[in-house]
């Protein structure tokens, strides 16, 4: 198991020697990051693992990767990182007060376990509570629990809330703020799980006893009922969802003002219902002046206003009003290269909005070379940063055969494709046969016939019998385009 740890303080030194003494990871297979020079030489010496000050090439050696890092460093080295993480890659986080959709959206990433643990985890006796996104699978779990185990005993948050939750009903009373709040924090839990009816319970609990013990205008009463109307969107239940939503503008409106951050977030949870139902100019009202407010309070860059303005641009496009998306995208695009980067997904977001707008416009001059963006960010989140021959060899495809005639590149796919082949040589791939059919079509469409003839040849002699006839046909044309050629 490859693990690297971003940030080698005490916490991060606790864990790593808890997984080298477990034998979780030889100490080849994990790597370190961390700014103090002084901290790296120690863990080299003491533990004999790989160490680095670049933050990027540590994410790009981990299956896993801990962020074991100070709570005020959290936005510069996400800033640095977001983007970086390829699926099945699991990010561990134990920074102290980080929220794991605060994490997620940071990061760029959803396959995030965001844990709690305890002082003494450091010397192996500690209780980790965890929490994960619906994103992390059941084999990503058992990685976080045998870490996490290494250190002590640990738990997921459900269970842990569960069993808080009963104490605290037993010890404090079923009213005290809290009680309400671990109901809340078990509802929003079972809400990332799925399970939805569970989570409705414990929330329509959290916010009616917060109305009682609170009152209705109160922050904690007004995100209680938020999470409500969420959950009800979720079930499908869009017609509560709405009247709670419209409950909610009505008492934050009140209690905090129409240009609050979170009164503005509910006006875009509300206007994206309307979309949702297809009821796209009365969300279109709703975003407008949200986007004014957000602009003059938040600022022209700030990330809550990029995605308003994304958000107006694909409900523009859906409304068949491409040149207001177009310009509701041209702006929103290069900002958000700016603030997030080129691979956050809120930037790919804006990118294809694009797309679709210029190609309805008939812009496909403009639109092309944000194709090939779109088809290489495609392939680099799915390839990663080491590439499988059958992910060279589908893009290679790609590029060969796209049906838009702009966006093929045979010297590209040439290059990936021979690329494929090698690497299912070096692995001894049944499948190397398939790689050599498309490196032989990309020797064809570049023009190389002789080469395209032996490329095929071989992949025929390696190709199971009766597996794809249409490949004798395709060397019956490299064939006869050799000919031509030599008559030339």
């Amino acid at each position: 198991m490859k693990i690297s740890f971003i940030g080698g303080g005490n916490m991060g030194e606790a864990m790593l020697s808890a997984v080298l003494a477990k034998g979780l990871s030889s100490q080849k297979e994990v790597t370190v990051s961390d700014l103090s020079q002084t901290r790296l030489e120690h863990l080299e010496r003491e533990y004999g693992v790989t160490v680095t000050s670049d933050n990027r090439q540590a994410v790009g050696r981990g299956d896993i990767v801990v962020l074991a890092i100070k709570p005020q460093n959290l936005d510069e080295v996400a800033a640095e990182i977001s983007g970086e993480f390829k699926s099945p890659q699991l990010v561990v986080s134990i920074i102290a007060g980080a929220r794991i959709d605060t994490l997620c959206q940071k990061l760029g990433y959803r396959q995030v376990v965001r844990v709690m643990p305890n002082t003494p985890a450091q010397v192996g006796e500690g209780m980790s509570v965890w929490t994960a996104t619906p994103e992390v699978t059941g084999e990503q779990r058992q990685w976080a629990g045998s870490i996490l185990g290494a250190m002590g005993r640990d738990a997921e948050a459900g269970p842990m809330l569960t069993e808080t939750l009963a104490v605290q009903e037993r010890l404090l009373g079923e009213d005290h703020p809290d009680t309400l709040r671990s109901a809340g924090l078990l509802g929003t839990c079972l809400t990332r799980q799925g399970r939805l009816d569970e989570a409705e319970v414990l929330q329509l609990r959290c916010w009616t006893g917060r109305v009682r013990v609170l009152g209705e205008a109160h922050m904690n009463t007004l995100g209680s009922l938020g999470n409500l109307a969420i959950l009800y969107q979720l079930q499908g239940r869009y017609a509560e969802a709405e009247e709670l939503f419209e409950k909610l503008l009505e008492l934050q409106t009140r209690s905090i003002g129409a240009d609050h951050p979170s009164t503005m977030g509910t006006y875009v949870n509300l206007a994206l219902l309307y979309n949702k139902l297809g009821r796209l100019e009365e969300a279109e009202e709703l975003l407008l002046p949200v986007l004014e407010s957000q602009r003059r309070v938040l600022g022209e860059e700030h990330r809550d206003t990029l995605g308003t303005l994304t958000n107006l641009g694909s409900l523009y496009n859906s409304m068949g009003r491409f040149e207001d998306a177009a310009g509701m995208f041209e702006v929103s695009l290069p900002a958000k290269r700016r603030v997030l980067g080129d691979a956050h997904p809120w930037t790919g977001y804006a990118l294809e909005g694009l797309v679709q707008a210029y190609l309805n416009l008939g812009r496909t001059e403009d639109a092309l070379p944000l194709q090939r963006q779109v088809l290489e960010r495609t392939f680099a989140e799915r390839a990663g940063d080491d590439p499988s021959a059958e992910a060279l060899d589908e893009y290679a495809r790609t590029l060969l055969t796209t049906d838009v005639e702009g966006l093929r590149d045979p010297v590209r796919a040439l290059d990936l494709a021979s690329r494929a082949c090698e690497r299912a040589e070096t692995e001894q791939e049944a499948q190397l046969w398939q790689y050599l059919d498309t490196l032989a079509l990309a020797q064809h469409t570049i023009g190389d016939n002789a080469a395209a003839v032996a490329t095929q040849r071989r992949a025929l002699a390696l190709m199971p019998e009766g597996a794809n006839p249409e490949m004798s046909e395709r060397l019956a044309e490299y064939e006869a385009a050799l000919e031509d050629d030599s008559e030339e």
